[in-house]
């Protein structure tokens, strides 16, 4: 039976690792390190307070000390009782003890990053076009935010980088991948890569020759990770055709692994007239940590690479990465040729229109044979089960846990 594992946050979660979910993305943040998105985080997420304001905006203070000097809070005495002769060292001290007070309070809040994403695109993308001017820092926060994804999934990859960090419970959902099963997942983490990497390095010599015979590949990893590098940088899908890539039918009948929002190793060419600006680019994690403060140059056309991490909103996604419309294109082709699909961890939010599209155009067919499809949920939130028939037609059948849903592997 030809399955689908289409992947979510909640997954990433259920691993030996627990990765962040949408609340609790933020509870690593340095306002230091990341101050355009703090500012926003703090503007748009906190109450109200003139404490927050200056510790927010501390080129504010001296303009306002001199106007509303009575009704300052937050700041300490020795600093309001001189405001025209204050030194720098004095200065950098006071801003030293708003950054500690603001972590201290950003900490104290759980953050959505769906919403944070959300409010964040429509104050860079949306409001300026109603009438309302852009806060000057968005546009750079909205960089930091990307940033920020990035580092806080590779937190668990900077003790050991030289080493895989596959998961012990992913090893048991994928060992027995059939050539004709796909896994298609939402998350930037790799730790998918990593533990297929490992299944494939525990094959004995004489199983990965009839794959590499059988497949058609070099053998230098997993058959579905080979052949995502084949279709992120533009190479033939099969190693014997010269021309570049095109989905047949006979290339159908193989599985894929696809991400659909990029990934922490994946980067791009921002320059629109570069012929890398069409492809994405896997880094070896190892390069990615080291080069995490300034990326890669584009070996075309010297531009600095960026991150290739979709936000969630998916505002002016296929735009921005022209990649990443063929992907999609792959991953609804797989879900509508698949006889089962197994949606792990995945909580289909109000704001998912593209994925609910994309569920819901891929499976019109199951619907006119539901007999002959079957969907599998596993989610502690037994309400995506509704969610799920509600779009595709079918009843699904339901596991609580990853844990439970692999021992039914046995």
């Amino acid at each position: 039976m030809r399955t689908v594992y289409f992947l979510g946050a909640g997954a990433s979660f259920a691993t030996e690792y627990q990765l962040p979910t949408m609340s609790n993305f933020f509870d690593k943040l340095s306002v230091k390190e990341f101050p355009s998105l703090s500012k926003f985080l703090e503007e748009y997420f906190l109450p109200f307070s003139y404490e927050n304001y200056f510790d927010i905006f501390p080129e504010r203070i001296e303009k306002f000390l001199e106007e509303k000097e009575d009704i300052i809070e937050g700041i300490s005495d020795e600093f309001k009782d001189d405001p025209e002769n204050i030194s720098i060292i004095r200065i950098t001290e006071e801003l030293e003890k708003a950054m500690e007070r603001r972590e201290k309070k950003l900490k104290g809040v759980k953050f959505n990053l769906e919403q944070v994403v959300t409010f964040l695109d429509l104050a860079v993308s949306k409001f300026g076009e109603l009438g309302e001017s852009k806060f000057y820092y968005l546009e750079e926060a909205q960089r930091e935010l990307i940033k920020y994804i990035s580092n806080r999934l590779l937190l668990y990859h900077r003790e050991k980088v030289n080493k895989l960090y596959p998961s012990e419970k992913y090893k048991i959902l994928f060992q027995n991948l059939t050539p004709q099963d796909s896994v298609i997942t939402l998350n930037y983490d790799i730790i998918i890569e990593d533990t297929l990497q490992r299944l494939w390095e525990e094959k004995s010599e004489k199983e990965k020759e009839e794959f590499i015979k059988k497949e058609n590949i070099s053998g230098k990893s997993h058959p579905l990770l080979e052949k995502l590098e084949q279709i992120l940088i533009n190479q033939p899908l099969s190693w014997t055709r010269p021309e570049w890539i095109y989905y047949t039918s006979q290339e159908g009948k193989r599985g894929v692994f696809l991400k659909l929002h990029g990934s922490i190793n994946w980067v791009y060419c921002p320059n629109e007239d570069c012929r890398h600006h069409f492809s994405f680019f896997p880094v070896e994690i190892k390069e990615f940590i080291e080069q995490s403060r300034s990326f890669p140059s584009c070996r075309v056309c010297g531009t600095a690479t960026r991150p290739a991490i979709v936000l969630p909103t998916m505002y002016k996604a296929f735009e921005r990465f022209p990649k990443l419309g063929f992907i999609w294109a792959l991953a609804r082709k797989e879900l509508e040729e698949a006889r089962k699909i197994v949606i792990i961890g995945v909580s289909f939010a109000e704001s998912d229109y593209y994925l609910k599209w994309l569920f819901k155009s891929a499976l019109r067919k199951f619907k006119l044979d539901p007999d002959s499809h079957k969907i599998e949920v596993v989610d502690k939130n037994k309400d995506v089960c509704s969610i799920v028939e509600k779009v595709t037609g079918i009843k699904p059948e339901y596991r609580r846990s990853l844990e439970e849903y692999i021992s039914s592997l046995d």
